[in-house]
């Protein structure tokens, strides 16, 4: 890897599963997009119906980083594992190494995790 890696945006097992990898093995991981700016907190609950459109309005938002998003999987030889971001931003993504240092680079992207499957305990 040529560049270096926003090392605040990437965690720290997703950069050592990075570091033994070849450079063109494909990798799943989380990209958590750029939350909006959504100035002061909450003074008061909200209803029902304002938490859906409020969970809504986040959804639209972090949908439309998703053409910055594409552009990078597409360069770097990566795709999306979901249609959409959920209305927290997470995206699951396959890509190479690569092409998470390029996502780490964007501004569209707050942080990316290591994809970790999730096992019942008996």
């Amino acid at each position: 890897m040529s560049k270096q890696l926003e090392p605040t945006k990437v965690s720290d097992a997703l950069r050592s599963r990075m570091e033994h990898r070849p450079p063109r093995e494909r990798m799943r991981a989380v990209v958590l997009l750029q939350p909006r700016s959504t100035g002061a907190g909450q003074r008061r609950r909200l209803s029902r119906e304002e938490r859906r459109k409020l969970a809504e309005a986040h959804i639209e938002w972090f949908t439309a980083r998703l053409p910055e998003i594409d552009r990078i999987l597409n360069e770097t030889g990566g795709r999306r594992l979901a249609e959409r971001p959920d209305a927290l931003g997470s995206l699951p993504v396959e890509t190479n190494p690569d092409g998470i240092l390029a996502l780490s680079a964007s501004d569209a992207v707050k942080a990316i995790l290591e994809d970790q499957p999730v096992q019942l305990v008996s």
